[in-house]
C-alpha cells in the first residue's frame, strides 16, 4: 500500500528509495515477527485453562520486546550507511537520518502492533483493534496526501501511517493489560 500510495502521491522514483530503507528494516520486523506467529494460539489455550498469570507474563515480555525493537533499530540506523553501501554497491544512496529515525519508529510501531494483535486476538477480544483499525484506514490517505505535501517526500506516507495506527497501540495495552488484572484477581479469589 505504501508503494501505491508513494508513486499516485508523489512520483514512482520516490518509491525506489522508500523501497532501500523498508526493506531494511523490514527484514527485522520480519524476523521478529516470525518468533511471535506461535503467541496467539498459545494465549487462547492458556485463556482456555485460565492461566491469566502466563497470558499476563507473556504480554508484558511482548512489551519489552516492542522496546527492544527499537533500541535494535537505532543500532542499524548507526551503520546504515555500511549497510547501503555493501548492499548497494556502486549504487548507494546517502542515509537521510531523520528517514531512518522515522522508519525505526514504524518499525517498532509494527512489532508493537502484532504483539497487540497477537495477545488481544488469543484472548478473542476484537473489538478494539476492528474500531481503532478501521479509523486508521480511514485517516491514513488524508494523512497521507497531507504529510506528502509537507515534506515532499515519500516520508510523509509513512509519518501518516504511524499516526493513523498509535491510538491502537496505546488504548489496546492499556485494555489488555486491565483485563487480565480483573481476570488475574478473579483467579485469586
Amino acid at each position: 500500500m505504501h508503494s501505491i500510495l508513494i508513486t499516485r502521491l508523489l512520483n514512482p522514483g520516490q518509491v525506489v528509495e522508500y523501497q532501500i530503507y523498508f526493506k531494511i528494516f523490514n527484514t527485522i520486523a520480519s524476523v521478529l515477527s516470525l518468533m511471535l506467529i506461535p503467541i496467539w494460539s498459545a494465549v487462547t489455550k492458556a485463556q482456555a485453562e485460565s492461566n491469566y498469570k502466563w497470558i499476563n507474563k507473556v504480554n508484558n515480555i511482548l512489551m519489552i520486546f516492542s522496546l527492544l525493537t527499537f533500541v535494535l533499530d537505532l543500532i542499524v540506523i548507526s551503520v546504515l550507511q555500511y549497510i547501503f553501501n555493501f548492499w548497494l554497491n556502486g549504487n548507494s544512496i546517502d542515509v537521510n537520518y531523520k528517514y531512518a529515525f522515522i522508519m525505526a519508529i514504524y518499525n517498532s510501531v509494527f512489532i508493537a502492533h502484532t504483539a497487540n494483535g497477537s495477545i488481544s486476538n488469543g484472548l478473542s477480544r476484537f473489538k478494539i483493534q476492528s474500531v481503532f483499525m478501521g479509523l486508521a484506514a480511514i485517516m491514513m490517505i488524508p494523512l497521507a496526501i497531507l504529510f506528502t505535501r509537507i515534506t515532499g517526500s515519500w516520508i510523509g506516507v509513512i509519518l501518516a501511517t504511524i499516526i493513523s495506527v498509535l491510538p491502537y497501540e496505546i488504548i489496546q495495552p492499556i485494555s489488555t493489560h486491565k483485563y487480565l488484572i480483573r481476570n488475574l484477581n478473579k483467579n485469586r479469589r
